[in-house]
């Protein structure tokens, strides 16, 4: 079965790195598709485990690439305004 590849690779630990490091909105989603497709596949649902799986590496792209995009941002706006990060994180206290 071509599947088979896909079915192994669960996405797992790289949507828990997501969450805690990059951008935790799209970590969680991706975290949530990865739990529902090991329930799928538990339950035999080999194609919808599969499509799961996938929403889940989809997610994780998202999250990769909007943390990139937030990091590089802040790091070009300290990089403007000469080393002053506390403006930008002061939403955050």
């Amino acid at each position: 079965m071509s599947n088979d590849k896909a079915l192994k690779k669960k996405w797992l630990s790289e949507s828990i790195l997501v969450t805690l490091f990059w951008f935790p909105p799209f970590g969680l989603m991706a975290l949530y598709n990865v739990i529902k497709a090991d329930r799928y596949l538990n339950r035999g649902m080999e194609i919808k485990a599969l499509k799961r799986r996938v929403k889940a590496r989809n997610w994780l792209r998202f999250g990769l690439l909007g943390g990139m995009t937030w990091f590089i941002g802040l790091a070009a706006y300290v990089f403007i305004k000469g080393g002053e990060v506390i403006p930008v994180l002061g939403a955050f206290y």
